[in-house]
């Protein structure tokens, strides 16, 4: 953390990953284990010992692991759709978020999720909209700094929502400060000059802050009489030397009911507009609503007969953008309801 300017500094090099992701390739296991392959199961050898006689047994050997139902509650708890079906690489990145608890996983850097799992953004934007969107996780505006490049990045920083802690900026913390110096002070106003005298020591990392367009809409930098900033003054006070009236510069609050954390919104929506790909077709409109989206995609399949559909086809009569589309498509083939194959013409997959 860099406390002159508030933000987060990216790390120059990895750190190794102690939980390195590795899918669990089974048909009622889900989750990432790099072991998994080496463990035996001893449970029927284990069941009635207690767990001071299998420790003494096995020692450091033991490994003990709740049930899929029960890993699954513990991350996820009741607010939950019980017929919610994950696929791998969903449930490894929500195992990993739930780890991270309070500090949350990033989606940019070095020690970002995409990194950990090899992943470019598209894919990382992906799997995290399906979670969003499920209410699993929840996400934030977080900034970045590379020290390698000098430069700043954003991204969402992810969190499971009964972790969610709110993260504001540098900047908001900074506004918050100065108004509330405003508030305390007659007429809602200080001199330009005292400003800078209360800041001294950091009032370069509150330049920027002073030239914000949104800080610039809670306070404005005006020009007063010197006898209306300090009534009390002397005449001698309030002239220049040729016997002209002083002025001064003043920043002053606009409104001094303004709630900065409520206004100043860090956690900006992110519409991730430009990683949907555009229809260039009008949509036909006939989705099912109260349905949900896997039982969309399978009911245009079923409506198509023996033919099959093109996932073309699915995304305009659904309106899904294409990485929904594949993530159904993916689940229904996982579950074995619809096949994979390919036709002559312009080699389309169909379904």
């Amino acid at each position: 953390m860099n406390t002159d300017i508030g933000v987060v500094m990216e790390l120059a090099y990895e750190l190794p990953d102690i939980y390195p992701p590795k899918p669990v390739y089974d048909s009622y296991v889900l989750g990432s284990c790099s072991t998994f392959d080496e463990r035996v199961d001893i449970s029927s050898d284990v069941i009635n010992l207690t767990i001071g006689q299998a420790e003494d047994k096995y020692g450091l050997g033991l490994v003990i692991v709740a049930e899929q139902n029960l890993r699954t509650y513990a991350i996820c708890g009741d607010l939950i759709d019980p017929l919610i079906a994950f696929l791998n690489t969903e449930y490894c990145m929500l195992e990993r978020v739930g780890r991270s608890r309070k500090l949350g996983e990033l989606t940019q850097g070095r020690m970002s999720i995409g990194s950990a799992f090899n992943m470019d953004p598209k894919s990382v934007y992906h799997y995290k909209k399906a979670l969003y969107n499920s209410e699993l996780i929840s996400k934030q505006f977080f900034y970045i700094k590379s020290p390698l490049y000098d430069q700043n990045k954003t991204c969402s920083l992810l969190q499971l929502r009964r972790f969610y802690t709110n993260i504001r900026s540098h900047q908001s913390y900074m506004a918050s400060e100065i108004i509330n110096i405003l508030k305390r002070q007659p007429g809602y106003r200080i001199e330009s000059k005292h400003l800078r005298e209360i800041y001294s020591d950091r009032f370069s990392s509150i330049g920027k802050l002073l030239k914000n367009a949104e800080f610039r809409k809670l306070v404005k930098l005006k020009i007063y009489p010197y006898k209306t900033v300090y009534p009390n003054a002397t005449s001698a006070e309030c002239t220049n030397k040729n016997r002209s009236e002083k002025n001064v510069s003043c920043y002053e609050l606009l409104n001094p009911y303004v709630n900065v954390a409520a206004y100043w919104r860090d956690d900006r929506d992110e519409s991730d507009e430009e990683d949907d790909e555009k229809e260039e077709e009008p949509l036909s409109g006939e989705m099912i609503y109260n349905m949900d989206t896997i039982r969309n995609v399978y009911y245009q399949i079923l409506l198509s007969g023996d033919k099959g559909c093109t996932a073309a086809d699915i995304r305009h009569l659904t309106g899904f953008d294409v990485n929904t589309v594949r993530t159904g498509l993916r689940k229904l083939n996982q579950k074995g309801v619809v096949n994979l194959r390919k036709i002559d013409i312009g080699k389309t997959r169909k379904y």
